[in-house]
């Protein structure tokens, strides 16, 4: 019984030094209820200490970087995240696809996002929108992912500008007219990236033309409705030849045919140096197929997998990632 009043009291006090030692690097590895926190997370509730961790050299963890971001730069080193928490990207579109792009971005330290759409949550959104909750249900899609987006990181400049794309406005969102005197000094304009995550194939073309006549990098999305599996469905390729897709095949006909674009390297197979994340396979039957052909809305038209659209999210993501990194 001694001993474990004694062994008791030890831990108490080892949990108040704990407490009144926050730092970067030294830490402490405990587990609370089975989940695993370290360095310098502070213990409650019934937690045990497991271990106190080495301390580690400074140089793996800048005594700039904040802990829910120390992971981001180790893993893509202290240059690239450095450019990253400067780094503005406009999500065009924050559904099935954009919401999770926006959140996996905001996770990642982008330092700025732009959220464009003027949809609201719709009870029906809440198979596969991150943003869609019974509460959110009447609320602009763009303002419950700020909301959010500030609470997964409070420093992030998270900007919501309730506008669908069109030919009135594509300009001055793609530059940053329309939303930079909006940000709270961390917002660049013009972006780095533009995120391309709607699903109208006219304004679609719109905006990607737009990115490439002002010379401002984009990825763009296909559509993810009726496919169930992402490991046999998703591709990630140029836009020029992604194939199976009938929304990025509608848009390339829409690029050429109303929007005067002019590859910049002509040829079959030739790349136009668009990244595109794309689904080659869906759980369809071709007639309710080719009712979404013309316009791309297969979400609509046959239904949806979560995992389908989060995972093509989380491919475009990455594919925004990487261009951030290019030179």
């Amino acid at each position: 019984m001694v001993r474990v009043v004694a062994l008791q009291q030890q831990q108490q006090l080892q949990l108040q030094q704990l407490q009144q030692r926050r730092s970067f690097c030294k830490g402490v590895r405990v587990a609370c209820r089975g989940v695993v926190a370290c360095r310098g997370g502070l213990v409650g509730g019934g937690a045990r200490i497991l271990e106190t961790c080495r301390p580690r050299p400074c140089s793996l963890l800048s005594r700039a970087v904040h802990p829910r971001f120390a992971g981001v730069e180790r893993a893509y080193g202290a240059e690239t995240y450095r450019r990253l928490a400067d780094t503005t990207v406009v999500v065009v579109g924050v559904g099935g696809v954009g919401s999770w792009a926006a959140e996996a971005l905001v996770r990642t330290g982008v330092g700025a996002v732009v959220l464009v759409d003027l949809d609201e949550v719709c009870v029906s959104n809440i198979n596969r929108q991150l943003c869609a909750t019974q509460g959110a249900v009447g609320k602009p899609k763009a303002s419950v992912l700020a909301e959010r987006f500030r609470e997964v990181n409070p420093d992030v400049d998270v900007i919501p500008l309730l506008e669908f794309v069109d030919e009135s406005n594509v300009d001055d969102i793609v530059t940053g007219a329309a939303w930079a005197h909006l940000g709270s000094g961390v917002v660049s304009s013009p972006p780095a990236v533009v995120l391309d995550a709607i699903d109208d194939v006219r304004n679609k073309a719109r905006l990607i033309a737009a990115c490439h006549n002002h010379g401002i990098r984009c990825v763009t999305c296909g559509g993810a409705g009726g496919a169930l599996d992402p490991a046999a469905s998703l591709r990630r390729g140029d836009l020029a030849v992604a194939g199976g897709d009938a929304l990025l095949k509608a848009t390339r006909r829409a690029l050429k045919d109303n929007c005067g674009f002019v590859p910049p390297v002509t040829g079959n197979g030739a790349p136009w140096g668009i990244p595109a994340v794309y689904c080659v396979q869906t759980n369809t039957d071709k007639s309710r197929a080719s009712a979404a052909d013309e316009y791309g809305r297969a979400c609509d038209k046959y239904g949806s997998a979560v995992c389908v659209t989060a995972s093509m999210g989380f491919f475009a993501a990455s594919a925004t990632l990487e261009e951030v990194q290019r030179p």
